[in-house]
């Protein structure tokens, strides 16, 4: 796993975007971010963030299930569409 070791993409809202969304939309987007981009590099002080932000333990977790189940969802698709296109090509050596 260590050759998988390189920095990924870190996003946070910019202060206007921040004022725009608010400091709870703001924080719950970059969390997101950071599960979908970066998720082993999610720790107590990404969570304290959200708390910082006016977040909830429960919508924490709430918040953290949503992006992880649909990151799920679209693994799963990827892996089945694979599968049907994989299925879908004649392999050689078989009969037409």
């Amino acid at each position: 796993m260590s050759s998988e070791n390189t920095a990924g993409p870190h996003w946070t809202p910019d202060d206007r975007l921040s004022g725009e969304l608010g400091a709870r939309l703001a924080a719950a987007l970059a969390h997101t971010h950071l599960l979908v981009y970066r998720p082993r590099d999610s720790s107590a002080a990404a969570l304290q963030r959200l708390v910082d932000a006016g977040w909830s333990a429960t919508g924490i977790v709430t918040i953290s299930q949503l992006v992880s189940f649909l990151s799920f969802q679209l693994r799963l698709v990827a892996g089945l569409t694979v599968l049907r296109n994989h299925g879908a090509a004649p392999q050689q050596g078989d009969q037409a």
